[in-house]
């Protein structure tokens, strides 16, 4: 759970996660487009994509008359990625692939391809915690598209659903792009990378267009680079993982970088007792089960932090922490304890802290 902060007036903006749907509530952002009042080169675009909401501001964008075709530029960007891959429009790329019921090769674009193949390499790295076939899972458990139905599973339906899921029943091919399934129901959901893929997309355009001073969100993923007006650094913070509250957990400055956050504190449900999160550990078909609240990792790629951001929270924090220190990745874990919240970082991690 992300929030930024504009420390000049004192206005904030938050975003809240809802499992990986994170909605934006705007208290700064007042129309879909428009100027900073106190900075006049400082344009903030806001709309809505994927599910969810978009924020983009660019500093040094003076031409008025330039605003509108850039706007434009970007929505036409997010859309081409929304029609790729999201799994909630039956024409999607992503949608024909998962109704493909055949195991050859499947002609794909390269932005797909992509992100495919950095979801595999992450699913490498963390053992299979990252698994882009997982839905069916979800859906099982009541997280899905369909209503939540608070029900625990049979072990039996799992064994089922597992047989025909994992990453490693994909294969892909870069030249031609195309993506093949080892089993004729395998579907695959990129939810958990799609997003940071399209805030780094985002930050592409920008760039080519010669503007170095921007911050991208996109449902709570952000990417900064260059400053936010005077020399003045992009501050983002991370919220505490508490229902009900607003609360700052820790400021950051992130260069030029990008931030993703997965908690497992919003989306869930309670029976005889017990807590049931959303996120799915893909090697046992179950809910996971441990103390970690929230991750939030740093990292040049919004999709690659994504991509972690969403494996550690499967991990745990003790494999997770393990994991980031091999990657020499900068990772923030908050975890639930008695009293409140631990703070664990990596040492990558500590450079990003304002007063360190």
């Amino acid at each position: 759970m992300i929030l930024v902060r504009n420390h000049r007036n004192k206005r904030i903006f938050y975003s809240g996660l809802l499992g990986r749907t994170i909605c934006l509530i705007l208290v700064l952002l007042l129309s879909s487009c428009l100027k900073n009042s106190d900075n006049d080169d400082l344009v903030v675009f806001t709309g809505a994509t994927m599910g969810t909401t978009y924020s983009i501001k660019v500093s040094g964008l003076s031409d008025a008359l330039s605003i509108k075709p850039i706007q434009l530029e970007i929505e036409s960007l997010l859309e081409g990625i929304n029609h790729s891959m999201s799994t909630y429009r039956t024409d999607s790329e992503i949608s024909r692939f998962n109704r493909f019921k055949e195991v050859s090769a499947y002609s794909v674009s390269l932005p797909m391809l992509q992100v495919v193949k950095e979801s595999l390499r992450v699913s490498t790295v963390t053992e299979g915690a990252l698994d882009i076939t997982i839905a069916p899972l979800v859906n099982l458990w009541g997280f899905g598209a369909d209503k939540q139905t608070e029900t625990i599973v049979d072990e039996k339906k799992i064994k089922a659903l597992k047989r025909r899921i994992g990453y490693k029943k994909i294969n892909i091919e870069t030249d031609p792009p195309q993506i093949s399934k080892q089993h004729p129901d395998l579907t695959i959901d990129l939810s958990a990378v799609a997003k940071g893929f399209a805030v780094d997309q985002v930050g592409v355009l920008l760039e080519n267009k010669g503007f170095k001073n921007y911050l991208v969100e996109i449902g709570g993923e952000i990417r900064t680079k260059g400053f936010k007006q005077q020399q003045t650094s992009w501050v983002v913070a991370i919220e505490r993982p508490m229902s009900g509250e607003r609360v700052i957990q820790q400021v950051l400055s992130m260069g030029n970088n990008s931030m993703a956050t997965s908690g497992d504190y919003r989306n869930y449900f309670e029976k005889n007792g017990k807590r049931f999160s959303h996120l799915i550990d893909p090697n046992t078909g179950r809910p996971i089960d441990h103390r970690l609240a929230s991750v939030s990792v740093v990292h040049r790629s919004c999709m690659t932090a994504d991509a972690f951001a969403t494996a550690f929270m499967i991990t745990g924090f003790e494999k997770g922490y393990q994991l980031a220190l091999q990657e020499n990745l900068a990772v923030y874990f908050l975890v639930r304890t008695k009293s409140g919240f631990d703070v664990k970082i990596t040492p990558a991690f500590e450079s990003f802290i304002i007063g360190n």
